[in-house]
């Protein structure tokens, strides 16, 4: 192998992949990540794309920038060219949010039953509406789905059609005002 490969090879292992910290406030729960997602040969270029997320904006910038200077390192070394996108934006939960609030009591009257809050670790939409639209309210449900971006992937049809009838009877309330 040329030394040229030993460098890529280096760089792509000393890249970080995987969950770097965890939730102080959440057990088991991945505070901050990176994915090393795609990494690509088109001739003569060599393509690798990171994915970085977290719980807090600060975080991932404070990540993203430690990648930075370790990629910097084999640029002025080996001439490796940087470019580095914005990243998903962080969305953090608001546990006494007015629309978390509705969601939770519209579950009960619709099923009986105590709806189930887990936080996971993944780009969300909030994330994205949250930055663009300051102070929105905002939370995020679903249908269960299984390997997500596996292969296998694999979305539960029971689970699909009790989220619809959910969706709608929440929509429903959206006609009331929502409690302060």
């Amino acid at each position: 192998m040329s030394p040229y490969h030993y460098n890529l090879i280096d760089l792509l292992s000393d890249l970080p992949h995987g969950p770097e910290s965890w939730s102080h406030d959440v057990d088991r729960l991945v505070q901050t990540s990176s994915n090393l997602a795609i990494v690509r040969s088109t001739g003569a270029e060599i393509l690798a794309i990171l994915s970085f997320r977290s719980m807090s904006d600060e975080d991932r910038d404070g990540f993203v920038a430690e990648v930075e200077g370790l990629v910097h390192e084999y640029r002025d070394k080996f001439g490796v060219e940087v470019n580095l996108g914005d990243g998903y934006p962080a969305w953090t939960p608001n546990h006494s949010s007015p629309l978390l609030s509705l969601a939770k009591e519209t579950y009960r009257k619709l099923t009986g039953q105590e709806p189930i809050l887990e936080a996971i670790h993944a780009g969300l939409e909030p994330g994205l509406l949250g930055q663009k639209y300051e102070g929105l309210d905002s939370i995020s449900f679903g249908p269960l789905i299984l390997g997500a971006h596996e292969p296998e992937e694999a979305l539960s049809i029971a689970s699909t059609q009790d989220f619809y009838k959910y969706l709608l009877a929440l929509l429903e309330r959206f006609s009331r005002p929502i409690p302060a």
